[in-house]
């Protein structure tokens, strides 16, 4: 496994990774990552992640997100979507619309588009896949402004 070192390392806990996709890297396509994983470099395309996946403050990723737990600290361009916990981190751009039970969002993030939310048991006490209501309509006049 991979480890996290160096400015920063104590922010990610000093937790051994998985997978770490390190500062300096691009990647491109859909990625499957497994286990926990770290990522700190620029992605294009879509991250599906089982366990953990954390994007690093220089983490710059376009595409979406699924997964069980997410934490960004960088920036996301795309929908992320997460049956666990989902924080968003002091320091985190993120555009796109979120889809979890569970989220924190710190002072000093800057968020732009629509949340879900649910009761992870669901209506019958099943879970409710991540994504499932992102597709719904949101309710919102997306043509108004205020003023």
């Amino acid at each position: 496994p991979g480890r996290f070192s160096g400015a920063g390392a104590q922010q990610f806990g000093q937790a051994a990774y998985d997978v770490v996709i390190a500062p300096g890297c691009t990647a491109q396509g859909k990625l499957e990552l497994k286990g926990r994983a770290l990522v700190n470099a620029r992605v294009e395309g879509e991250l599906n992640n089982d366990i953990e996946l954390v994007v690093g403050e220089q983490g710059d990723i376009e595409g979406n997100l699924t997964g069980t737990s997410i934490r960004v600290f960088g920036k996301v361009k795309g929908d992320i979507s997460c049956s666990g916990r989902l924080e968003l981190r002091s320091g985190a751009v993120v555009t796109g619309n979120l889809a979890s039970p569970s989220l924190v969002i710190e002072d000093g993030v800057v968020f732009d588009g629509h949340c879900r939310m649910w009761d992870a048991r669901g209506a019958a006490g099943q879970e409710i896949p991540a994504g499932s209501r992102l597709e719904e309509d949101d309710g919102f006049d997306d043509d108004v402004t205020p003023g």
